[in-house]
């Protein structure tokens, strides 16, 4: 939801490109919907060319919005992008970030924002690691209980209380404490973060 905001902030600016990137179509849609709702529904007047089914917006000031997939890489190249939100990242190639999509932010000077539950120590975890290393990045990392839209109080619910109770600790610090962990080579549970 609040990478859905920046893009629509970014969008309400004149001349911008703007891709929100997924896994497949229909991973891209779950952000493009969010867009759509803010600035397409109620708003005729603004559009020049729009398809919800496509997943595409052209705006009266010039500014393209494009629901894109990344289980084709090859349709991802060639354009020059003001931002670039990508969801799930962890689950893609680095290939796909490093050949793809990061040289399309070249041109515009472009931003990305990566949407993703962490997987592993993998190269996700690494640009985790620039955001608090590089002032040109930024990370951040939050539990599902701190999102305020499915736990108004900001509390865990019976069902995540459920979910550690039955789950595997590195799985439910994963899927729900947005941790970093890995499974592969261990004899004994460790957290990398201790001194």
């Amino acid at each position: 939801w609040a990478s859905a905001m920046e893009a629509t902030y970014v969008a309400s600016q004149p001349d911008k490109r703007i891709w929100v990137v997924g896994m497949s179509y229909k991973k891209a849609r779950l952000i493009f919907r969010e867009i759509w709702q803010r600035m397409v529904v109620g708003h005729p007047e603004d559009i020049v060319r729009s398809s919800e089914k496509d997943m595409y917006i052209k705006f009266k000031w010039g500014t393209t919005v494009e629901g894109m997939s990344a289980d084709n890489p090859s349709s991802l190249v060639g354009e020059g992008l003001d931002l670039l939100v990508i969801d799930e990242v962890a689950k893609m190639n680095k290939k796909i970030w490093d050949m793809y999509l990061s040289p399309t932010l070249s041109d515009r000077k472009g931003k990305a924002i990566f949407i993703t539950t962490p997987e592993g120590f993998n190269f996700v975890y690494d640009l985790f690691l620039l955001g608090k290393e590089d002032e040109l990045w930024e990370s951040h990392q939050a539990p599902s209980w701190d999102n305020h839209f499915a736990f108004p109080d900001g509390k865990k619910d019976l069902f995540i209380l459920e979910r550690k109770r039955n789950m595997a600790k590195e799985v439910f610090e994963q899927e729900y404490g947005a941790k970093f962990t890995s499974f592969s080579g261990r004899v004994y549970p460790f957290d990398r973060e201790l001194d």
